[in-house]
C-alpha cells in the first residue's frame, strides 16, 4: 500500500485492537457457558496414553471409511497382484487423480498402508 500514511496505519491499528478485544470476549464467554454447563476445562485427557490412543484409532477409522480411501485401496489391490511395486502403484493412483483423504498425492508407504488395512 503505497500511500499508507500516519493516520491510516493507525485506523488499521485500532481496527486490527477492536477485532482482538471482541474475539477475547467470545472466548471468555463460551468458556464460561462450557464451565456453566458442568463440562471441566483445560482436561488432560487427550494428553494420557489412553486419550493419544483413541485419536490414532479415530484417525484410522476415518481413513478406512473414507471414500477415496476405499476406491484407491480396491485399485491398489487389484495392481499389486499384477506384480506392480509400491511406487509404480502410487504413480498409477495420482496419475489417475486418486488422492488421500486430505487432498494429498499416493506415495509408496500411503499404497502399503492402504495394502495393510483389510477390506
Amino acid at each position: 500500500m503505497p500511500e499508507l500514511n500516519t493516520l491510516t496505519k493507525g485506523i488499521f491499528a485500532s481496527l486490527a485492537q477492536h477485532e482482538r478485544e471482541l474475539i477475547s470476549k467470545r472466548t471468555k464467554e463460551a468458556l464460561a457457558a462450557k464451565k456453566a454447563r458442568g463440562e471441566q476445562l483445560g482436561t488432560r485427557v487427550n494428553l494420557s496414553e489412553g486419550g493419544r490412543a483413541h485419536g490414532r484409532a479415530r484417525q484410522q477409522e476415518n481413513a478406512r471409511l473414507h471414500p477415496a480411501n476405499v476406491q484407491a485401496q480396491h485399485l491398489s489391490q487389484l495392481l499389486h497382484e499384477k506384480g506392480l511395486s509400491l511406487r509404480q502403484i502410487a504413480h498409477a493412483l495420482n496419475e489417475k487423480g486418486y488422492r488421500t483423504r486430505r487432498g494429498c498425492a499416493f506415495t509408496g508407504k500411503g499404497v502399503q498402508l492402504l495394502l495393510l488395512r483389510p477390506v
